[in-house]
């Protein structure tokens, strides 16, 4: 990332105030000039009233829809449309250009382009999109180190948000060609596998490292096939790079090595490879291979169901290294496939040693809750609450406190302490805004008709039975920034681009990003970067620099951002027609994308409101609401929110008005609901969420309805209104 002190060329012609329109103080005009400039350009609203269209959208969106579906002739014509009226859009419609031409068969031409452009051109957020645009065209020529530098030189930036990733990997594959580099490409594989939470992404990523002469970087890929379940690779690389006393005989050894001993597709251990384990690991206590192969034994066996060679390999772990990385996810598979075969007390004791050697593992909190939802399940009402409370207070800031206050106050309840559950409900309620069962906790508390409470309105679930409450949070407006130039290009770009869902509107977003470690203005930057269209990668840059925290809980600055008003006034148009609350809609949307317009699921869902393409073609037919326009854009956040709040709106009215019903129909399909439904007719919502079978959905519904009680606390009702 470049220094924050050297300057940054301005757009010529445009006054002393840069691009932007107003005089700066000249004490502010700094190398950062231009930065400043632009979040000085963030007023509080959205859109900016009276402002005219910006000169070329509609050509622009036109070249962008074209280029989607392949009539590149047509997108060239309608971005050299944009580009003559020389408005804030021209420079990118001079980036996208290029691209329409060497998709349409002239590649070189496109490269010679981008090239002019990258001297000639106008300095801007659009320059990095030029570098990857002709970094890729290169790449695709073999030309490897010349894409690689200009990669470096578009991606030198920190943090890298969410999006940068769809470029880090062709970046590093260039790397990967580039024999001076290939260590960097190699580094980068590395923190995948260490890092995500996506296993294809670390299935991937351990292929490419196991390409690596360095042996330490073979053994991390072993460990993220391992950890991915790659069963039959990780074995094969495990027996290429193990040394002998693993793979064959050892000098002066009779017999084959240890892999061979165990036969992975057979539950049977003789006691000779038992005691050859026990020696070898003794002898080799801090051998890291020895380490790996346990790790593998272990995943391997417990995929199998071979809990007593599993175990085996477990107790060598925490015997010989309770340390190692490998250790509590051995005991983690072992536990739970002991759970799986309704073995509970064995499950709950290698929960129970995960926690005793590696307190600080994040696992460990997953494994106190599920040894307390285990002895809840057995009704061993006093236990589950020692394990909860324990839960709750040994890991106050992780994601399970709120659940864990609140599950021991319900064992409370049920073993016949009604005040020390109405305590538990009491620190549940206290984890605060955005968690599912602190406003379950909260309404409870508000049923027992406890005082002093914060407790704000009652969440319309039903239209009967009260589930979660709002909470009552200080009646003082977000922080704003002060309305010096909404109509500025630049703002004007990120909120068209914003709007509609265009990748744009984040190379426009890391202007703002260099400033925020500084924390000028940096609430309403936030917020405003969150509102524009941008939520997810406003949401990084808060966590990356830790802002907005207090003792390790979001401020009410920070729940603005976390909980933004995103795509405002659209969603309030949509919502208002349609007849359903925009929060609603809005806390669906932060679930089910962040309001990332370009994601799309495993299963093929996509947009901002992850609507399926076929269910999208399928309200076309059958909702007037919907036009084929709508179905066949669904990367538009606008078509998006149509689809997604219509079909929502048929998912409540099935559902007699249940949002429970209604969300898990969303989520699963309504076929699937109804036959849950008919599985526990007499249960009450709460019972009924708890048991949904698919835990994805479970967790959906909890996840939304915790997000709707989120936006009912922050925002008053008719803050939606606002322009």
């Amino acid at each position: 990332m470049k220094d924050k002190r050297e300057p940054v060329p301005r757009a010529s012609g445009h006054g002393p105030g840069g691009e932007f329109g107003f005089l700066i103080p000249s004490f502010i005009l700094r190398p950062s000039s231009f930065i400043l400039a632009l979040i000085l350009s963030l007023g509080k609203a959205v859109s900016a009233p009276g402002v005219e269209p910006l000169p070329g959208a509609h050509a622009y969106i036109e070249g962008r829809r074209a280029e989607r579906a392949g009539r590149y002739a047509d997108a060239l014509n309608a971005y050299h449309t944009c580009t003559a009226l020389e408005g804030p859009l021209a420079p990118y419609a001079r980036v996208r250009a290029p691209a329409c031409r060497a998709e349409a068969g002239d590649p070189a031409g496109a490269i010679d382009a981008y090239r002019a452009l990258l001297q000639d051109g106008p300095h801007g957020p659009w320059m990095p999109i030029a570098r990857v645009e002709l970094a890729s065209l290169l790449a695709a020529q073999d030309k490897h180190a010349d894409a690689a530098k200009l990669f470096d030189a578009a991606l030198s930036f920190e943090p890298k948000p969410w999006w940068v990733d769809r470029y880090q990997w062709p970046a590093a594959h260039c790397l990967i060609e580039t024999t001076d580099r290939r260590a960097n490409a190699y580094a980068f594989y590395r923190n995948v596998i260490q890092t995500t939470r996506l296993r294809d992404r670390r299935v991937d990523a351990a292929k490419l490292l196991a390409q690596s002469p360095n042996i330490e970087d073979r053994a991390t890929a072993l460990w993220g096939l391992i950890k991915s379940a790659e069963r039959a690779e990780a074995r094969t690389l495990l027996i290429a790079l193990a040394p002998d006393m693993l793979t064959q005989a050892a000098e002066g050894a009779d017999g084959p090595g240890l892999v061979a001993l165990f036969n992975s597709n057979s539950a049977a251990l003789s006691a000779h490879a038992r005691a050859r384990l026990q020696d070898t690991v003794q002898a080799h206590r801090g051998n890291a291979w020895v380490q790996l192969w346990l790790a593998y034994l272990a995943r391997s066996q417990t995929m199998l169901g071979h809990v007593e060679t599993a175990q085996l390999a477990c107790d060598a772990l925490v015997a010989a290294c309770p340390e190692s990385e490998y250790t509590p996810y051995a005991l983690w598979w072992l536990a739970a496939r002991l759970k799986d075969k309704d073995k509970h007390k064995q499950a709950m004791a290698q929960y129970e040693r995960l926690v005793q050697a590696q307190p600080d593992h994040r696992l460990s909190d997953d494994a106190l809750l599920a040894i307390g939802s285990m002895q809840r399940d057995r009704d061993e009402h006093k236990a589950a609450a020692r394990t909860f409370t324990r839960l709750a207070k040994e890991y106050p800031v992780r994601e399970f406190a709120a659940r864990a206050w609140y599950w021991a106050g319900l064992c409370h309840a049920g073993s016949g302490a009604p005040r020390d559950a109405l305590a538990c409900y009491t620190r549940a309620a206290q984890c605060g805004v955005g968690h599912f069962y602190a406003h379950r906790a909260l309404q409870r508390l508000c049923d027992a008709g406890e005082k002093g409470l914060e407790a704000g309105p009652e969440l319309d679930i039903d239209g009967s039975a009260s589930l979660l409450r709002a909470f009552a949070l200080p009646a003082n407006e977000p922080d704003e920034l002060p309305e010096k130039s909404q109509a500025s290009p630049a703002f004007q770009r990120l909120l068209f681009f914003g709007t509609h869902g265009l990748e744009e509107a984040e190379w426009e977003a890391l202007d703002i990003a260099k400033i925020l470690k500084s924390k000028l203005f940096s609430a309403a930057v936030y917020r405003a970067m969150a509102e524009a269209g941008v939520a997810a990668t406003a949401m990084d840059y808060a966590e990356a620099f830790s802002w907005g925290l207090n003792d390790g809980k979001p401020t009410q600055a920070r729940l603005y951002v976390d909980y933004p008003l995103a795509y405002r006034p659209h969603v309030q148009r949509i919502c208002q027609a349609a007849g359903i609350d925009p929060y609603l809609v809005l806390a669906m949307a932060r679930q089910e994308s962040t309001f990332r317009p370009a994601l799309t699921s495993y299963a093929g869902a996509r947009g901002v409101m992850q609507v399926m393409p076929d269910t999208a073609k399928w309200l076309a037919k059958v909702d007037p609401n919907i036009e084929p326009r709508h179905a066949a854009a669904l990367e538009d956040p606008l078509n998006s929110f149509r689809l997604g709040v219509y079909y929502m709106v048929r998912m409540i009215d099935r559902s007699g008005g249940n949002l429970v019903y209604a969300l898990a129909s969303y989520n699963a399909g309504p076929g699937n609901c109804d036959k849950w439904r008919k599985r526990f007719p007499k249960a009450d919502l709460e019972t009924f969420i708890e048991a949904i079978p698919f835990s994805e959905t479970r967790n959906y519904v909890k996840a939304v309805l915790a997000n709707y009680a989120a936006y009912r606390s922050l925002y008053a009702a008719e803050a939606m209104q606002r322009q």
